[in-house]
């Protein structure tokens, strides 16, 4: 009995590779943020606070402007925590665009963001005007729930990539939440 030995035989196929270069337009492009530096310091962290200053000094000038008022109305006191909730607020805010600023990617979820920030900076403002100058408790109680529903879609979409950023909004989510309930504690009893 014969037994044939196979033999396998091993060959190389070299192919060609070809690399085509694609024009810069159909390229995908990653857009970063450009760092503007101030005497070697990015400009974002005096930009930055220089708003959540000029808010604050606002938000205190229609205070004093409308104190009269205010204190005609069945409103609960404001105790000291209150105020110290507003200014952790402020604060913690504050740190909070800065890191989203220089931490986050120039996407399309990012410019979603700083909308709906710009959302809830405007129903925040107006909602000052509205109780202060138009002495509105109703129309000032719409624009703070318009203020926290952006504030709360800004704080879902950060949580799934920057828990830090979005826990730093907290304060201020807890803060609008809180004046939410003493405006509509004051609506019902005025």
């Amino acid at each position: 009995m014969a037994t044939k030995k196979a033999t396998t035989r091993k060959t190389t196929v070299k192919r060609k590779t070809t690399t085509k270069k694609t024009p810069a337009t159909t390229r995908k492009k990653t857009v970063s943020a450009q760092k503007v530096r101030f005497f070697g310091v990015e400009l974002s962290y005096f930009i930055i606070p220089a708003i959540m200053l000029s808010i604050w000094f606002f938000d205190k000038w229609f205070m004093i402007v409308g104190l009269d008022w205010v204190k005609a109305l069945h409103i609960p006191e404001a105790g000291w925590f209150h105020y110290t909730l507003w200014y952790a607020a402020y604060l913690y805010t504050m740190i909070a665009l800065v890191l989203l600023w220089n931490a986050h990617q120039r996407n399309q979820q990012f410019w979603n963001i700083i909308g709906a920030l710009g959302i809830n900076l405007f129903c925040f403002s107006i909602e000052h005007y509205v109780f202060f100058i138009l002495h509105s408790i109703g129309g000032a109680l719409l624009f703070f729930i318009g203020a926290a529903l952006s504030l709360g879609y800004v704080i879902y979409f950060l949580w799934q990539k920057h828990r830090l950023i979005a826990s730093l909004f907290l304060p201020y989510e807890i803060a609008l939440l809180a004046s939410i309930y003493v405006l509509h504690t004051a609506w019902m009893l005025n």
